[in-house]
């Protein structure tokens, strides 16, 4: 009697472990999420780019303070653009020259205090071009960075009636961007940028007193072919 009641036990607890194996709930390894694969971005490129102006201009004259009543930039320029990049883990950083056709313009009425000769005071900028640093992070297909260097244009201030003063002049640029690859050699991308070609002398006008500041933005759509 007692042999067959230990038979039964065994018989039984074999039975549920069966059981459980057939119908009780397991554990699985949770299964980690798979990382984006991280694009390298080392390398030259070149590519093109369309940047519409933004912010406004207007005349002034010093000592008196001045100033016509400012307009908004209009126009756009087309970039030609080229560099290398170099890439450690997800920190990316280079170099790049940027060449533009194309020119913007703002035309600021004569207001209360500063006249323009009956007319518009008309500010030109063309021929710009820049050389600039710039460093990021990548994070999968995408490149997320700032950007900053020298920058250089033509820039232009007349009227109806006569040109007022020219120069090349010379400034600074910076700014933010992104850039998103589409295969292993096309990218295309969103920048914007702020820059300052400094203070265009406008003798014509009245002396040595006359005088407009070139600032603007510029947010470009770009797309670039690496090697």
């Amino acid at each position: 009697m007692k042999s067959a009641v230990v038979g039964l036990v065994a018989l039984c607890a074999a039975s549920g472990a069966w059981a459980g194996g057939l119908g009780g709930t397991t554990e699985s390894a949770p299964v980690a999420a798979s990382a984006p694969v991280l694009h390298d971005w080392s390398g030259p490129y070149a590519g093109l780019s369309l940047g519409v102006a933004t912010g406004d201009n207007n005349w002034a004259e010093r000592g008196v303070g001045a100033e016509s009543d400012s307009d908004s930039w209009s126009g756009a320029l087309v970039g030609l653009n080229a560099g290398m990049n170099w890439q450690s883990g997800t920190l990316v950083y280079g170099a790049s020259l940027n060449l533009s056709a194309g020119s913007i313009d703002a035309s600021s009425a004569t207001s209360a205090s500063f006249g323009c000769g009956g007319a518009t005071c008309d500010t030109e900028v063309s021929n710009v071009y820049s050389l600039r640093g710039r460093i990021g992070k990548a994070s999968g297909a995408n490149l997320f960075y700032a950007t900053a260097g020298f920058a250089s244009g033509e820039a232009e201030g007349s009227t109806t009636v006569a040109l007022h003063g020219s120069d090349r002049l010379s400034g600074w640029v910076a700014g933010v961007g992104m850039e998103h690859v589409l295969n292993d050699r096309m990218s295309i991308g969103i920048e914007y940028t702020y820059t300052d070609l400094g203070r265009l002398e406008l003798p014509v006008s009245c002396g040595t007193q006359c005088y407009t500041d070139v600032t603007f933005g510029l947010l470009t759509i770009g797309a670039n072919y690496h090697w």
